[in-house]
């Protein structure tokens, strides 16, 4: 039906679209989004009539929202009517990737197309569901829509080499690879009792108000697929992970794009094609801090949060702090998905310049595995 590419931020694939036939704005693909999304900020721009109010719930408890009704969405080759999209505030989520986000393209997508994703291509494909037939060699496991969401039975290696499955949530939305419930890790000892873990503050559309603990599990198996030492993101309740007390958790971006990754809702399947990036190690950050994007640009780097005893906190970098320049270079230049790469590098070393109030601040950093 249509084939549509797509911009890849941060394990996020971000698709052009056109609102009432406005200008193309970006969309998040999301499998995790129950209902499409439009940017709060921007509906009076677009001309958008905000009717009724409620409460969307995402990880770390409920945000605001309105409806529009009749709407339409144009991509290339495809047209999307008489929708109901949610206008919710997407300011933090705009911050932590970097850039700026129009809306999520949610369920509305996946009911009427078998959604094909294409990662190493940066193409999504748009089958019709009457005549799509599937003839390649990849791995197929069944999906269960709930509230318009789809869950898959994964498998998580135990330290001890067994398996433990539970029912996750299957999300496009979600930056990271893998995230557990606290009850499901701790139920089945997936982490071992000497096992490192450090303490953050996450969260997309709500920034930093869900607490968790970071760490690695052995490994998690979908189909005949083994993914080794995930980094493993585990919330303190279901809740503060957006799902429900039945689910152990959710597959993440960073799992899914090292995948060919094809949504089939009316044959209620998902199928996997195995990519060159199967097998690429899971990398966290290895300063500690954690930065948000500021201006109108986007080109503005804040400190968000500091992992204690970290190289960042040593270093004596503290929240709040704006970074301008590293090694002479302003970051200004970079975005915010380059300068995190930066920061992905083992023992590496960085001189940044720092802003804290008026005071410009000289600081020396090196870099180094946390986890």
């Amino acid at each position: 039906v249509a084939r549509i590419p797509f911009e890849l931020t941060n394990n996020l694939a971000l698709l052009q679209v056109r609102v009432n036939g406005s200008k193309s704005l970006p969309f998040i693909l999301d499998t995790g989004a129950s209902a499409t999304v439009v940017n709060q900020r921007l509906t009076e721009e677009l001309g958008l009539k905000l009717e009724g109010e409620g409460a969307a719930t995402t990880g770390g408890g409920a945000v605001e929202m309105s409806f529009v009704k009749g709407a339409t969405l144009c991509m290339p080759g495809v047209e999307l009517s008489g929708l109901t999209l949610a206008a919710i505030p997407l300011s933090s989520f705009e911050a932590g990737l970097g850039r700026p986000v129009g809306g999520i393209l949610g369920f509305d997508i996946f009911q009427r197309y078998v959604v094909e994703i294409d990662y190493v291509t940066r193409t999504v494909r748009l089958h019709a569901p009457a005549g799509y037939q599937y003839s390649g060699k990849g791995q197929t496991l069944p999906i269960v829509v709930e509230e318009q969401t789809p869950f898959i039975t994964a498998a998580i290696l135990e330290p001890g080499g067994g398996f433990v499955e539970g029912k996750f949530e299957l999300d496009t939305g979600q930056v990271g690879a893998l995230t557990l419930t606290d009850s499901f890790a701790s139920r089945n000892n997936l982490l071992e009792p000497s096992q490192k873990t450090l303490e953050i503050t996450t969260g997309a559309i709500l920034a930093g108000r869900v607490n968790a603990r970071v760490s690695r599990v052995k490994g998690v198996q979908l189909g005949r697929f083994l993914l080794e030492e995930p980094v493993t993101n585990i919330t303190q309740s279901a809740q503060d992970a957006g799902v429900g007390s039945d689910t152990a958790g959710l597959i993440g971006g960073e799992i899914l794009r090292r995948f060919k990754v094809i949504v089939d809702y009316q044959r209620a399947r998902v199928i996997l094609e195995p990519n060159k990036q199967l097998d690429s190690p899971f990398i966290f950050d290895m300063s500690g801090m954690s930065l948000s994007a500021q201006g109108t640009d986007f080109r503005e780097y804040r400190v968000r949060t500091l992992i204690e005893g970290s190289p960042a906190a040593e270093a004596g970098v503290k929240v709040g702090d704006i970074i301008t320049d590293a090694d002479g270079k302003p970051l200004a230049r970079m975005s915010l998905s380059q300068i995190r790469e930066m920061l992905r590098k083992e023992n590496k070393a960085y001189v940044f310049n720092i802003k804290r109030g008026d005071e410009v601040i000289r600081i020396k950093l090196k870099t180094r595995k946390l986890i």
